[in-house]
């Protein structure tokens, strides 16, 4: 009998267990965001100069040209940047005839001077600076002919001059 009691019970207990109320938490719903909020606004680049050149030489541009001989072999693009607030992407795109030769993305960590060199052969180049949406920043064109360029002739030293012979004293 008393087993029938303790299974009465248990029975019981189990049956009134599964019948009370469970709470469940609700589902988190998000507050509504602001289109601000969604996306962090992209950094704002500006370009405050562009050259090209033939070095770059204590993160200045050297051999600033418009027009360079065959034998240059490397051009570098240099840049003079202001980001408002870093970090931002931006491209360097290349361009020779109109047609996109080659492409360099860049992480600009701070404001500054910034650069990219490509490998140039004969024709008519162009390379453009474009903000991470594909903004156009700047661009600087420049030609690359099919001749070497010429180096400067040596200026002849100037003959010495013969000291002035003394006025006959009167």
């Amino acid at each position: 009998m008393k087993k029938l009691l303790v299974s009465v019970l248990m029975v019981a207990a189990v049956a009134a267990w599964s019948q009370a109320p469970v709470a469940v938490p609700a589902p988190a719903t998000p507050a509504p965001q602001t289109p601000a909020e969604k996306q962090p606004a992209a950094s704002v680049v500006k370009v405050e100069k562009i050259v090209v050149a033939t070095g770059v030489e204590n993160r200045e541009a050297t051999g600033a040209a418009a027009s360079f001989g065959a034998d240059v072999g490397l051009v570098y693009c240099w840049t003079k940047l202001s980001v408002d607030t870093p970090p931002a992407k931006i491209k360097y795109v290349w361009s020779m005839g109109g047609q996109k030769v080659s492409e360099y993305d860049m992480e600009i960590k701070a404001a500054g001077r910034w650069w990219a060199s490509k490998k140039v052969t004969p024709g008519s180049w162009k390379v453009e600076v474009l903000s991470e949406s594909g903004e156009a920043l700047s661009s600087a064109e420049f030609t690359v002919t099919a001749e070497a360029a010429k180096a400067a002739a040596p200026v002849a030293p100037a003959a010495p001059v013969a000291p002035a012979a003394p006025a006959p004293a009167k």
